[in-house]
């Protein structure tokens, strides 16, 4: 009697509850005698008419695409959406596969937006973005998205490079060379940029460590030397490299170049021996002298003579070239102004309010930054991979996944286990709805499976908080976007930390034009 009991009682729960034995999935079916029901087999022998498709309940049905049940979902990446279709470019969630997705703000013509195929945006998509110069075709001037780079201290060139002319004044003060030729067959076209080293840390102006590089119309004085090649088979082509202590030094043979102007070399032979054409003795300073008339161009022609005689002398004895001086007009002696008063003194030397800050370039800014690791203070602009960790800011390089990207920022943890490396951002008062935006990734590395988490992190105060933890592995590009309008008017210090994954030392993590730019903030996604 046991058994048909319990029969009895099963089948008594499942008509309470609704549900018979041969029932699965839920839809609604309309049946033949047009009545509505939950189940199909609920229609009877009469059948069934047609199915009405429910989205989220777990089945898919007519026209959806997907349907996963409660895991349906209009903000995790690679989720069916909660109208049933497979996740997208343009659904405004970063899928699989994509650099970024901004939604409806997606845009192929605006400046620095999200692209439509969900690449991020880049030099060859024919919008001028942030930190490009151009973006057209090569044989209309832009090449690189840039019509010319400007010359700074260790400015690295892995690519055909064309520098702005004029005369740059830059000392050799970081890691050895002002500009470096670390890349392979490249072209540097200097435009005829002079570069002039003045005072103390002038080593070196270009060092060339790439093998098959050539250099053109290059003017280089004032340092300790000109040109600097480290490798073979590199061609010099009308450059002026004169009043260095040496123009021109080659580590090695095996380099050549036609139309240099240059005189102390070592190393170096062209068209025969030496230079094709040596460098003319240093030139006197100039004397400018406006017209004037009057007692003012008396004053100009008596201290312009004081002035010349002046330079020849320091000339002959060594000491370098004396700028040339300018007469000056004669001044009106200013009226004596009232005494000011203590309580005034006091409200004048009080310095003024620093202004919030609408935009900020990381890259731009990243020597001012205290960078640490887990090994200890890191100095910024090392070319070396020491144990402590490395930070440098790159003009370009290629990433682990074949693309060619510029404006980089390369922090390479300490090599101990568990290694970091972080740069502390000096303070900023930060405007309103301000957001950080960057694209995080590896450079082409020998260990490119290696990885490393990207983390963003405010400091207001005593209190340091993490807005963005981001784990990045391979050759996978990951837009990072963080919304800091929560500190909006307030004065914070950003910090920016890469740390190694388990298993190994990331290989070469790089940000890709880190920085702070206004927005707004979307809309949470709606569940229909």
């Amino acid at each position: 009697m046991a058994i048909p009991y319990l029969r009895y009682s099963l089948s008594i729960f499942i008509l309470i509850i609704g549900i018979s034995p041969m029932q699965t999935a839920r839809a609604d079916f309309v049946c033949n005698n047009n009545t509505t029901v939950v189940y199909a087999n609920e229609c009877g022998a009469g059948g069934v008419d047609h199915e009405i498709m429910i989205c989220g309940n777990g089945r898919v049905e007519l026209a959806e695409e997907c349907d996963d049940g409660v895991d349906i979902s209009d903000n995790e990446p690679n989720s069916c959406r909660s109208d049933c279709t497979l996740y997208r470019c343009g659904d405004g969630v970063v899928d699989n596969g994509e650099q970024c997705d901004d939604g409806s703000e997606n845009s192929d013509l605006i400046p620095d937006a999200c692209r439509t195929d969900c690449a991020a945006p880049r030099c060859g998509d024919g919008v001028r973005d942030l930190y490009e110069e151009c973006d057209a075709d090569p044989e209309y001037g832009c090449r690189q998205c840039v019509s010319c780079v400007t010359p700074q201290d260790d400015l690295d060139i892995y690519e055909d490079t064309k520098l702005c002319a004029g005369e740059w004044q830059i000392n050799d003060n970081g890691t050895a060379g002002v500009v470096r030729v670390l890349g392979d067959n490249v072209l540097l076209n200097c435009n005829g940029a002079r570069l002039v080293g003045i005072g103390a840390n002038t080593r070196t102006g270009i060092l060339v460590a790439g093998t098959g590089v050539i250099l053109r119309n290059c003017d280089l004085s004032g340092y300790q030397t000109g040109i600097k090649i480290l490798s073979t088979g590199s061609a010099l082509f009308s450059n002026t490299v004169c009043h260095n202590y040496k123009d021109i030094d080659a580590d090695k043979t095996g380099n050549f170049g036609v139309s240099n102007q240059c005189s102390r070399v070592t190393n170096w032979t062209e068209v025969g021996t030496g230079c094709s054409e040596a460098c003319p003795p240093r030139p006197l300073p100039t004397k400018i002298a406006p017209q004037v008339s009057g007692k003012a161009a008396e004053m100009g022609q008596r201290l312009g003579q004081v002035t010349e005689g002046a330079s020849s002398t320091s000339q002959r004895a060594g000491t370098g070239r004396a700028a040339p001086v300018l007469p000056r007009e004669p001044v009106a002696t200013p009226r004596r102004q009232p005494a000011t008063t203590a309580k005034e003194s006091r409200s004048t030397a009080r310095p003024p309010a620093t202004g919030a800050v609408g935009a900020y370039q990381f890259s731009k800014n990243v020597a001012k930054a205290s960078w640490s690791s887990r090994a200890g203070k890191v100095r910024f602009g090392s070319d070396r991979m020491p144990v402590t960790g490395m930070a440098r800011a790159l003009p370009n390089g290629q990433m682990a996944n074949g693309r060619r990207m510029k404006n980089l920022l390369l922090t390479q943890p300490d090599q101990r286990t568990g290694g970091f490396i972080q740069g502390d951002y000096p303070a900023l008062r930060l405007g309103e709805n301000l957001f950080f935006r960057a694209t995080a990734g590896m450079l082409k590395s020998r260990v490119s499976t290696a990885g490393a988490t990207f983390e963003v992190l405010v400091k207001a105060g005593r209190r340091t908080t993490s807005v963005l933890k981001q784990r990045v592995r391979g050759a996978k590009l990951v837009t990072l976007n963080v919304d800091l309008s929560r500190w909006g008017g307030k004065r914070v210090q950003l910090l920016l930390r890469v740390s190694s994954l388990e298993g190994g030392v990331a290989a070469s993590p790089v940000w890709i034009n880190p920085r702070l730019q206004s927005g707004t903030r979307k809309p949470a996604a709606r569940m229909r």
